[in-house]
């Protein structure tokens, strides 16, 4: 990610900073003038070395006379390929608000993707292949929703955006994670119906993005409070370090609350403990 990238990414993130802001296009008080950082502070907020160029707060992220207000949770980024505009996907407890921070200095809200299954305080998003794949914590019923951001060229005015597929081998998860050397993702804190897979690692194929499909799972027992294998979050690398008898191998690096937990995925048929 380059640097124009990252100042981007880093206005958007003090979305989750509240505020009482007027909402609407132009409305005077949305968007704040940018504010360098001095002595650690920029305009509040702590920093090192990183500008603050904009902050949108939680009731600018959707525009409209219907606009609909929620805390948010997480965040995540895409950069449009084709036409180099860049989007900041944030998650919010009613779904995900996406804003285009192209110009870092002037984010404007774009669409906003409702939840597959109510209201979740945890909301997670990954994006692979120009696809975004929204899991919620908390939500039963919600899957893996799929979101083809192409669709955002040529958007007319703020949408209210449909999920292009829906992945229901899970139910409610706490994060996603996917390896984009392999096309695969994992679905972990799985739980509230569906393959569990212990609260483990759920795998799933993404090589065709619209289609995901189950490729097994992986699940330390004893680990995690519940001793299930529960993991909380995970990085699926291709390991291309020192030690030549995992190089080349898909290795992943479990968060278990009790343990760290790494494991050879690399055959989803034949996992290994490390």
């Amino acid at each position: 990610m380059d640097r124009r990238a990252c100042l981007a990414l880093s206005c958007a993130v003090l979305l989750f900073a509240c505020g009482d802001d007027p909402v609407g296009p132009g409305a005077p008080g949305l968007f704040e003038p940018t504010a360098p950082c001095v002595n650690g502070q920029a305009d509040g907020y702590a920093c090192q070395g990183v500008d603050l160029l904009a902050r949108l707060p939680i009731d600018g992220l959707e525009l409209g006379p219907t606009a609909n207000f929620s805390a948010a949770n997480d965040i995540w980024g895409w950069t449009d390929p084709q036409t180099d505009r860049r989007y900041a996907l944030v998650g919010r407890q009613d779904g995900v608000s996406i804003v285009d921070v192209t110009d870092p200095t002037d984010p404007l809200p774009v669409a906003r993707l409702p939840s597959a299954a109510g209201v979740s305080v945890w909301r997670d998003i990954k994006v692979y292949r120009d696809h975004a794949y929204v899991v919620a914590d908390g939500a039963p019923g919600h899957g893996v929703q799929v979101l083809d951001l192409r669709r955002l060229r040529g958007l007319a005015g703020f949408t209210v955006l449909t999920e292009d597929a829906r992945y229901e081998g899970v139910s409610s998860v706490h994060n996603i994670a996917i390896n984009p050397e392999t096309g695969f993702a994992y679905a972990v804190g799985s739980n509230a119906g569906g393959t569990t897979c212990g609260g483990g690692l759920h795998m799933m194929d993404v090589r065709t993005p619209a289609s995901p499909t189950f490729a097994g799972c992986f699940a330390e027992i004893g680990t995690g409070r519940a001793k299930t294998g529960y993991t909380h979050d995970v990085q699926c690398v291709v390991y291309d370090g020192p030690d030549a008898e995992h190089r080349g191998r898909e290795i992943c690096l479990a968060a278990n609350e009790t343990a760290i937990v790494i494991a050879d995925v690399t055959d989803k048929l034949s996992l290994i403990h490390i």
